[in-house]
């Protein structure tokens, strides 16, 4: 089953687990940190906040193509948490991040005024 199609029919679980297993078995690194990030993703709002953390920092480094979304799903996260200290934080780097995307900059500045 493709993962994306679990996801819209209200099978988020099973779509997370099938990421999960791209991440853990794909040869391309690039589509292992997208299976991170769509794992994340789907599961911000119910996975254990301390795993989905250390997901997330796998994904994190400044070498990898998908930083500036594990970065933003930390921040996200760090909300869930009650940490709105380190999702400031975070969201200020990503909306001051040259490299990042600019919806996801925006989205960042966003965050950061409705932080305030």
């Amino acid at each position: 089953h493709r993962p994306q199609f679990l996801a819209e029919h209200g099978e988020a679980g099973k779509a997370v687990q099938v990421y999960d297993e791209i991440a853990k078995s794909a040869g391309d690194p690039a589509l292992r940190d997208l299976a991170v990030i769509c794992s994340a993703s789907l599961s911000l709002d119910s996975a254990d906040p301390a795993e989905l953390k250390a997901k997330l920092e796998t994904v994190s480094g400044a070498d990898s193509p998908f930083r500036h979304s594990a970065r933003e799903l930390s921040a996200l996260l760090a909300l869930r948490t009650g940490d709105k200290a380190t999702a400031r934080e975070l969201f200020k780097e990503l909306a001051a991040d040259k490299t990042a995307p600019s919806g996801l900059r925006t989205r960042a500045e966003e965050m950061l005024q409705a932080l305030i």
